[in-house]
């Protein structure tokens, strides 16, 4: 068997799994992850970052602030595919959860500028 020849791996050699939502099932449960993918889903969809049916909602400098917090949040998600930083690491976790919060109250902004 393959897990005999690393039976003496050290404690320190042990990694978690490099996919976040793996990660997630695996501590927390299948509908933790699903929670969590149905969250990004809800952050994404909520974003509309066109400015020609937007005008209303809000000034110029608010729709160029949603786009750049909408093109980080794809890079995050990317990056969360292959690796756990943003789970496992305090800095990475700040990072990810900042970054929820902002786009959650430009979202509650726009919402209410309507």
């Amino acid at each position: 068997l393959e897990l005999e020849k690393i039976a003496n791996v050290q404690s320190w050699q042990f990694q978690p799994v490099h996919n976040v939502l793996l990660l997630i099932a695996n501590e927390y449960g299948i509908f933790v992850a699903f929670g969590f993918v149905f969250y990004l889903f809800k952050l994404f969809s909520k974003i509309n970052c066109s400015t020609w049916n937007n005008l209303n909602k809000g000034s110029h400098n608010t729709l160029i602030i949603i786009n750049h917090l909408k093109a980080l949040l794809l890079i995050f998600a990317f990056i969360m595919l292959f690796d756990h930083y943003f789970w496992d690491i305090q800095q990475g976790t700040i990072l990810l959860w900042l970054t929820f919060g902002m786009i959650a109250g430009f979202n509650i902004y726009i919402d209410n500028s309507k």
